[in-house]
């Protein structure tokens, strides 16, 4: 058994020039004739969250068989708000005001069993299943403050391999998968028009060792067949992280 918490909270900060201040929740400066809306400006980008969570796994052995199971529940929850902490023009807005304030939370939970039996002294065969679900809730972004985002998700995340040693000196190992991985929240912000997808893995993967008291040789084979995966698009955000979209196919 075992539990934690996590507290994070921590900004990034930026300096911006000839801002429009309307869109900064501060008002247009009066001076005489003119109405000044543009101004340099310092701003924080607030993040503030709580990560509590438990996990709980039984082990079981009698003679060539292992079994084991267990089950997890985390929950993370995540403030995300801007500061403008500076401003060349500012009227009636004093150091500190929130510009936006928006949060997410995300409840996630799995169970899982994983088998493991040894063939004689030659062969180890395992096999796991591992059901994972989750459910996102953002309540908007920064540009786009109109985004509500209450999505689930539940993956089955299966497992087969096995080790093969046919002589002291030889070893083969083989293995078959299938996951599944959710967007990251900044996926959904920079696909609004389109919500992104969750991705899906098939991972084949076998590899060879030969070692004696002189020499070892080890090489291996894989092959990953992605559907949906989240590609790298070559542009940036506003804060220089980079952005991603879905691939039909990789």
């Amino acid at each position: 058994l075992a539990a934690f918490y996590t507290r994070g909270r921590g900004y990034y900060e930026q300096y911006k020039v000839d801002q429009d201040i309307t869109a900064y929740q501060m008002p247009p400066l009066l001076a005489g004739q003119d109405t000044l809306s543009q101004s340099d400006l310092i701003r924080q980008l607030w993040l503030d969250n709580h990560y509590v969570g438990g996990q709980a796994s039984l082990n079981w052995q009698r003679k060539a068989w292992e079994l084991t199971g267990g089950t997890g529940l985390y929950y993370y929850q995540n403030d995300h708000y801007g500061e403008v902490i500076w401003a060349e023009i500012a009227q009636d807005s004093p150091p500190g005001t929130r510009y936006y304030d928006q949060n997410a939370d995300k409840l996630e939970y799995n169970g899982f069993f994983r088998a493991q039996y040894g063939a004689g002294k030659k062969w180890l065969l395992f096999a796991d299943m591992q059901l994972r679900g989750l459910r996102y809730r953002i309540f908007g972004f920064p540009d786009n403050p109109n985004i509500q985002v209450d999505e689930s998700f539940l993956f089955p995340n299966p497992k087969l391999g096995f080790t093969f040693n046919p002589s002291p000196k030889h070893r083969i190992n083989a293995y078959y998968g299938i996951a599944h991985k959710e967007p990251n929240r900044v996926d959904y912000e920079n696909s609004a028009a389109n919500l992104p997808r969750a991705e899906v893995l098939r991972d084949l993967e076998l590899s060879y060792r030969f070692q004696s008291s002189k020499f070892q040789l080890q090489g291996g084979f894989f092959w990953m067949d992605y559907t949906d995966q989240l590609v790298l698009t070559g542009q940036v955000n506003d804060v220089g992280a980079y952005t991603r979209t879905n691939a039909d196919r990789s």
